[in-house]
């Protein structure tokens, strides 16, 4: 029996593969990245931190830090549970 796959408990490179195409299928994402590798702002990260707010997967909590919200949780859960994993050689 496979056991339910958890954002926790998957590499984050093949998490980020996933979700970004999960945003490009629900219409979430505008734009592309851009082909080359740079070092961003803070800014950036924290536009980024915004438009979560917006999409209502993090929240802030009353201390000021933002976490993933239940319903944020269950998204990227729902995500990795997609995953296909390739058995090893």
């Amino acid at each position: 029996m496979e056991t339910a796959r958890t954002v926790k408990n998957m590499s984050p490179h093949e998490f980020v593969k996933v979700y970004s195409s999960h945003l490009k299928r629900s219409g979430k994402r505008n734009g592309s990245r851009p082909p080359h590798f740079c070092k961003s702002s803070s800014g950036i990260a924290h536009h980024i931190l915004q438009e979560l707010e917006k999409m209502k997967i993090v929240d802030v909590d009353p201390k000021g830090w933002r976490r993933i919200t239940s319903s944020g949780r269950r998204d990227l859960d729902q995500v990795a549970g997609r995953i296909v994993v390739a058995p090893a050689p």
